[in-house]
């Protein structure tokens, strides 16, 4: 699906399995939270693990990146 990504950040693999689920109902590849999102993404969806009550530290570091703006985000998490 054009203008739809789904990115994760994941250490036990149980939200990638989440990311995994929701990527395959939309036909797009998860991406990582490393990785930049495509500029053409409209929807993002952000899935992270919880660790001591907050998102890992990766999905923290690419929230603050920046790369939100315009875009209708979804978020997820286990």
């Amino acid at each position: 699906m054009a203008g739809v990504a789904v990115f994760v950040d994941s250490r036990g693999g149980n939200t990638r399995r989440v990311a995994d689920a929701i990527a395959e109902e939309l036909g797009v590849a998860v991406g990582d939270s490393t990785e930049p999102v495509p500029g053409d993404t409209r929807l993002l969806f952000l899935g992270s693990g919880t660790y001591v009550s907050a998102p890992g530290a990766g999905m923290m570091k690419f929230i603050a990146a920046g790369s939100l703006a315009g875009r209708n985000v979804a978020l997820f998490g286990t």
